[in-house]
């Protein structure tokens, strides 16, 4: 039996209830695993052994921040890569082995390798593009910015009841597309917290006798980062898979710009819709609006789409699943 396929069986209902909040509300406090201990009825003991077992099985990744990327100096994009089938394996390892690449998958589809690229905003974009399209042997390579944001959603439902939202909570921040002004002790902190989170009563202690600060200190300077904008969410990034949700699906439309908000925000509107963007389009890829659906099978992710497409009567899209997934990791910032 596949590890995922033992790690759905075995998760139950405090495994999953825990999911959630791990995702979504992992507490910026001195005894976080206390603090969910008591959201979920068991003891912080318990909590860690739960996540411990949790990571063990390859549900949860790592705890850590998502970051805004702008605010630290980088630039996110999408790009797309036409890749002859005998060399897409090669291809999609190859590219995934860069820090700058954080998820990395093959297509069902002519345009077959898809991933996202963080670089440095310094550099030359279109000139990197280029040696990566020669480095990959790409018939095609061509990168899709993004130019708005209806919905991004980091957490997966694990229990079957909603995910907790994360409106309003102190683990959550707006986005904000501006370069911070980062301090050394920004600098410092910001790169430790990139470090995956001990499973220990006092996580942050561990943290705060490394940079030689004062716990109370090290917690606000925490939450001030998320306040900023400069961290989105502090919370587990989880396989997917381990939950459930095997299908991986993103409809791509071509949608007049007159009529790409109201589609965007009724796609943002969709509980199994993750991200939603407008995104640039080029003579080879005219589809400007992406949303990204995650369910228990690909009827299921198709079955949404047909109905968002009858309702609107717009029938304009393309729908890629993917293949294989290369890498999924949240991408270190060097700042």
């Amino acid at each position: 039996m596949e590890k995922n396929e033992k790690s759905i069986r075995e998760l139950d209902y405090l495994d999953r209830m825990l999911l959630n909040e791990l995702q979504a509300h992992f507490p910026i406090d001195r005894e976080p695993f206390a603090i969910l201990g008591l959201t979920l009825g068991i003891s912080e003991r318990e909590v860690i052994d739960r996540v411990k077992r949790l990571k063990d099985t390859g549900v949860v990744r790592i705890i850590s921040p998502v970051f805004n990327a702008s605010t630290l100096g980088y630039r996110s994009t999408l790009v797309a890569a036409k890749i002859a089938t005998d060399r897409i394996n090669a291809a999609g390892k190859a590219i995934s082995e860069r820090p700058d690449v954080g998820h990395c998958y093959e297509r069902n589809h002519e345009i077959n390798l898809w991933f996202t690229l963080t670089p440095p905003a310094a550099i030359d974009l279109q000139a990197e593009l280029a040696d990566i399209k020669d480095y990959l042997g790409a018939e095609i390579l061509f990168d899709l910015p993004r130019l708005r944001t209806y919905k991004i959603i980091n957490y997966f439902d694990a229990s079957g009841e909603g995910c907790p939202t994360q409106t309003g909570k102190v683990g959550v921040s707006g986005f904000n597309g501006g370069r911070a002004h980062l301090s050394p002790t920004d600098r410092t902190l910001i790169t430790e917290l990139q470090k995956d989170i001990p499973l220990i009563s006092r996580p942050f202690d561990t943290l705060a006798n490394r940079l030689g600060m004062e716990i109370n200190s090290l917690l606000e300077q925490c939450r001030c980062l998320i306040t900023r904008g400069i961290v989105r969410r502090y919370g587990a990034s989880i396989s997917h898979q381990s939950i459930g949700y095997i299908a991986n699906g993103m409809a791509c439309w071509k949608v007049t710009s007159d009529k790409v908000e109201e589609l965007g925000k009724r796609l943002a509107g969709i509980r199994a819709v993750g991200h939603c963007y407008e995104r640039k389009t080029n003579i080879v890829w005219p589809y400007n609006l992406f949303s990204m659906i995650h369910g228990q099978t690909r009827d299921e992710c198709e079955a949404i789409v047909e109905q968002v497409s009858r309702e609107i009567g717009h029938n304009e899209y393309v729908m890629l699943f993917s293949n294989t997934e290369y890498k999924k990791l949240r991408v270190k910032y060097l700042v």
